[in-house]
């Protein structure tokens, strides 16, 4: 067991596009079923660099939910690495483990999970509470700041009072990738962002999720049967029987 030792927030660490902020390299993830095992996540390696945006595609049943699921620390793997900003997150306790989630991975889940007694403005500022981000030193004027910023970058000022019950299906996905960036994470995990909107609401989520990854100079993972929405990642992955594949070369990636 070793200790997740933090890099400094996005908003004072400097990486370069040599340095990427996650490393998954020969990741290997099975499950007993029956007398055998099945490999869900089968040699896995790929890269995220900062303000880089790579989208995971594939057919159900093809690996993605249990990568993901790794990469989020909720599953360890079985062999291989996986590294956020040069730390190793294999061999953590489930307290450690729950403390890299919470301070330094944003994870937007396909349905937003929005707390119905609490307004869009509250959802954020609830999440900072409970990261590094919030310590005595930041006030709660300075919480609300933060809020109110990225309520205003994701067009969600006008409903920075509303309650979930209130708001439109695409605003309660922003305001759930708003929640996930306010503790300022390095990496942002997304679980499909569009799958419950139309084309249009699907479009916009879309495009600032791609303006905050560049802007915050984040990485992000998205998940997604969106053609539409993968086509505009900087890099697009294909799982195939728990394998990765290049989208465009449809070649093994190793």
């Amino acid at each position: 067991m070793h200790t997740f030792n933090p890099q400094p927030t996005a908003t004072t660490r400097t990486l370069t596009e040599q340095q990427p902020v996650l490393d998954c390299r020969e990741v290997v993830v099975s499950f007993p079923d029956g007398a055998h095992r099945i490999t869900p996540v089968n040699h896995v390696s790929f890269h995220v660099y900062p303000g880089e945006l790579v989208a995971l595609t594939g057919p159900s049943g093809s690996g993605k939910s249990t990568l993901l699921a790794t990469i989020s620390t909720l599953l360890q793997p079985d062999s291989g690495d996986i590294m956020l900003n040069g730390q190793s997150l294999v061999g953590l306790s489930q307290r450690q483990a729950a403390q890299v989630r919470r301070n330094h991975l944003g994870i937007v889940f396909q349905q937003p999970q929005l707390i119905g007694s609490l307004t869009a403005r509250e959802q954020l500022e609830l999440t900072t509470y409970m990261s590094r981000w919030w310590t005595p030193r930041h006030t709660r004027t300075a919480v609300r700041q933060r809020a109110a910023t990225l309520l205003e970058r994701l067009d969600l000022t006008q409903a920075a009072d509303r309650y979930p019950a209130q708001l439109s299906g695409g605003q309660r996905q922003r305001v759930n990738i708003a929640r996930a960036l306010m503790g300022n994470p390095e990496l942002l995990i997304v679980d499909e962002p569009t799958s419950a909107l139309d084309s249009t609401r699907a479009a916009e989520v879309m495009t600032m999720l791609l303006d905050i990854v560049a802007e915050e100079h984040l990485g992000c993972v998205l998940v997604t049967h969106d053609m539409a929405a993968a086509a505009r990642a900087d890099r697009e992955f294909v799982m195939r029987d728990g394998t990765l594949h290049d989208a465009q070369l449809l070649a093994p990636v190793s």
